[in-house]
């Protein structure tokens, strides 16, 4: 069960309420989702006992092996995975889009240990791909945000922005975000030798795209609204809508996870495409396509 990296041992967990990874190191657990804090109920009980000075490791223990036999909490076995390289990158070893059959032929555990080593948050299907692309009619006016590994924007033939915040160049810049997932043990993004490293906000400003990709995009922290979460380097998506030449916003992601997106409450398609999304999350059956069009 315990497996070692970096000289220290840790194993994951996931939470069945919000799908997130919880990470068991040195004896404490860290609660993320998507290099955030995930705010379950499970996870706000855990940090009652690690959080505000308890450092009581036995009680979390105890709550820890209570959520796993109530089913709140579900043990993930390691399992060699090394293989699944040979199926999800290309000859430069980037992630590469597949199709949907072949990734659900694969055991669920697998496929998000696998994301999960790797630093992907989600693998494309050749099938979304092609929706995407249905989605966005002039490429030359589409613009991804948090590219990341760039699997999406490069696939689809579309300029690709990410602020670069996981990689080592730039662990100073953002407020320790490269250590503390480090020091978690959580895999920070691989990013794409062609994604372009600029800020969202500003590459929208400078590209003035009409349509905007988003995978996996964590909204801009509003100090004001701590209820709707994000991410003190995100950009808010009520911005980006509010652009004059912003048409289109497509965002990949997750029901739990972007619930509280702060254009939620507008008009918007909200798309299952069952069979062709696949995230690292352990029950992808909230894993949706969101759409704002004006």
């Amino acid at each position: 069960m315990w497996r070692r990296m970096e000289g220290y041992n840790f194993f994951y967990y996931y939470c069945s309420e919000c799908e997130a990874p919880i990470v068991y190191f040195r004896d404490i657990s860290y609660p993320v989702q998507c290099g955030t804090f995930c705010q379950s109920k499970f996870e706000a009980k855990l940090f009652d006992f690690l959080g505000y000075g308890y450092k009581e490791i036995d009680m979390a223990k105890l709550f820890l092996e209570n959520a796993i036999a109530s089913g709140d909490l579900h043990q993930m076995k390691r399992e060699n995975i090394s293989y699944l390289d040979g199926i999800f990158l290309d000859e430069q070893e980037r992630l590469k889009p597949v199709e949907a059959h072949e990734v659900d032929s694969l055991p669920r555990s697998k496929l998000v240990q696998y994301c999960n080593q790797k630093g992907f948050y989600s693998i494309p299907t050749t099938e979304l791909i092609e929706f995407l692309e249905s989605e966005i009619e002039c490429k030359d006016k589409a613009l991804e945000i948090g590219a990341g590994n760039g699997v999406y924007g490069r696939t689809l033939g579309i300029k690709m922005v990410d602020n670069y915040m996981q990689h080592p160049k730039n662990k100073n810049k953002f407020n320790m975000a490269y250590y503390a997932m480090k020091e978690v043990g959580i895999t920070t993004v691989p990013y794409g030798d062609d994604v372009e490293e600029k800020d969202a906000k500003d590459a929208i400003s400078l590209y003035k795209p009409n349509v905007i990709l988003a995978a996996w995009f964590t909204q801009k922290y509003n100090p004001r609204k701590p209820h709707m979460k994000g991410n003190m380097y995100g950009v808010s998506y009520q911005w980006m809508f509010n652009r004059k030449h912003v048409d289109k916003i497509i965002l990949i992601g997750n029901k739990n996870v972007h619930s509280n997106v702060d254009i939620m409450h507008l008009p918007h398609r909200e798309l299952e495409l069952p069979g062709d999304l696949f995230s690292r999350a352990m029950n992808r059956g909230n894993d949706r396509v969101f759409i704002w069009e004006k």
